[in-house]
């Protein structure tokens, strides 16, 4: 059995959180050491962020150390740093508009209203970890 992490929305009153939960999967061996080395090889990728995108993110977060980018999608680049022992990653458009950041969190530090709403919905669900997101407000 193996154990594979997904990434659930939890709706609660400030919405700026994201929950993974570990599930337990059967797999076949083979099929996972395959995507275990696939998922490797896109995490030792490092993309070169454009001008733009590098300057907007410095300005952002002076202190940031060990910055690893990386294509979110077509047009968005990801950075993953570390800030005062945090580890973040921050989104930006291909002009250097920032889209969010997301900051790891202790599970113990998430509001009650969100431990209750999710125990209410997921009974049987283990929280092993979670990310604070703040992104830009929608536009109307």
């Amino acid at each position: 059995m193996k154990a594979i992490k997904f990434s659930k929305d939890v709706l609660n009153p400030s919405r700026f959180c994201t929950l993974t939960f570990q599930l337990s999967i059967l797999f076949n061996e083979k099929i996972f050491i395959l995507l275990l080395f696939i998922a490797s090889i896109a995490v030792n990728a490092q993309t070169k962020a454009p001008v733009a995108v590098a300057t907007a993110f410095a300005k952002q977060f002076p202190d940031a150390t060990n910055v690893k980018w990386g294509k979110e999608n077509a047009k968005e680049y990801e950075a993953n740093f570390l800030l005062k022992g945090m580890k973040m990653s921050a989104n930006y458009d291909l002009q250097g508009n920032w889209k969010e950041t997301e900051t790891e969190i202790a599970v113990k530090d998430l509001p009650e209203a969100v431990m209750k709403s999710i125990h209410e919905k997921y009974s049987s669900a283990i929280i092993s970890a979670a990310d604070k997101i703040e992104w830009e407000k929608e536009r109307s």
